[in-house]
């Protein structure tokens, strides 16, 4: 799944004035009376999206907190597959059969 990141092309790290010279480069490019694209409105529209949620501090910082939840759950699927794959219960190492 793409990220607003992804989608602007920059790291999770990086600096406002980043983040906003890549939303104006690709607005630019991606503008749907620039650009005759087939996908580009719809990328516009998600450049768009990525922009309204990460320029604005406070929301970024939720964005920021949701992806690594969303990190933490995918990692604990995966834990959890495994277990599963060998035949063993998710509880095994809590219970002690690990």
């Amino acid at each position: 799944e793409r990220t607003h990141y992804d989608e602007l092309g920059i790291s999770r790290s990086a600096p406002a004035d980043e983040l906003r010279r890549a939303y104006r480069r690709l607005a630019l490019q991606l503008h749907p009376d620039k650009c005759s694209e087939a996908d580009a409105a719809a990328r516009f529209i998600r450049v768009n999206q990525a922009w309204e949620t990460l320029s604005k501090p406070s929301s970024r910082r939720a964005y920021d907190m949701e992806l690594d939840a969303r990190k933490v759950q995918l990692q604990q699927l995966q834990a959890n597959r495994t277990f599963v794959y060998a035949g063993l219960s998710p509880n095994a190492k809590s219970l002690g059969l690990l």
